[in-house]
């Protein structure tokens, strides 16, 4: 990784989305255990917050139809205590989760690694990463290449994964440093109080965006993703 340029949009973009819904979901999220415990609250944020979630990161799809099996597969996330785990940093969890809820088949007959990573993510930024096909795709070009290191179908893994984005996060830990910079200009935002405070957070999600958008812009027939007037916007007090 050598585009200075790319890991600066990179960045604007991780910057953006905690700002925008990241950060009300990691608050939401975290307390998960607080809200199991209240029977009405825990509809009203299945209702309210977990429905929403599952539409804008694109997963409800990994949850057969109906508001029953959404509630199933929140009270298995409890009686398998994903958030006290996920919040220790028990990466192995995705991969052995998402074959048990399978193996079940109660509300799901895939895999539901990219649902688990999303959440996992949410509560606890500064180990877990999210997984989908376009960084897959995007980290197994930037690591491979032409040597042939490692197939393609090993990404499937979520440990694999997180280990590779790990080597990529390392490879790369000075260019990833000097984003506090980008970073000092966002201050009084929730973005800015966050990563200030989890570094290790900031740099794994610019990692996270550079691969997205390093893929989804190779995509002619998509707009491509550009946010240098970003900082423009939150001066206006538009996205703030």
């Amino acid at each position: 990784m050598t585009n200075t340029k790319e890991i600066e949009n990179a960045t604007l973009e991780a910057i953006y989305w905690w700002n925008r819904n990241e950060s009300y979901y990691h608050n939401c999220f975290v307390n998960l255990d607080k809200i199991y415990l209240d029977k009405a609250m825990l509809g009203f944020f299945a209702t309210k917050i977990f429905d929403v979630f599952l539409r804008e990161y694109s997963i409800r799809r990994n949850i057969k139809s109906g508001h029953e099996n959404v509630n199933r597969f929140l009270e298995d996330l409890f009686q398998h205590q994903f958030i006290k785990r996920v919040k220790s940093g028990e990466i192995e969890l995705i991969d052995t989760l998402s074959d048990e809820l399978k193996c079940k088949g109660d509300y799901t007959e895939n895999q539901t690694k990219s649902l688990l990573s999303k959440l996992a993510f949410l509560i606890n930024p500064n180990i877990f990463s999210l997984l989908d096909n376009l960084a897959k795709e995007s980290l197994w070009g930037e690591l491979n290449n032409a040597k042939k290191i490692f197939t393609k179908g090993k990404l499937n893994s979520y440990a694999f994964y997180i280990e590779r984005v790990n080597e990529l996060i390392n490879k790369n830990d000075i260019i990833l440093e000097n984003q506090k910079l980008i970073l000092n200009n966002f201050k009084d935002t929730p973005a800015y109080t966050f990563f200030s405070e989890n570094p290790n957070a900031f740099k794994r999600r610019i990692i996270d965006k550079y691969l997205w958008i390093r893929k989804q812009n190779q995509n002619e027939k998509s707009r491509k993703i550009e946010n240098e007037s970003y900082l423009q916007f939150v001066k206006l007090g538009i996205l703030e």
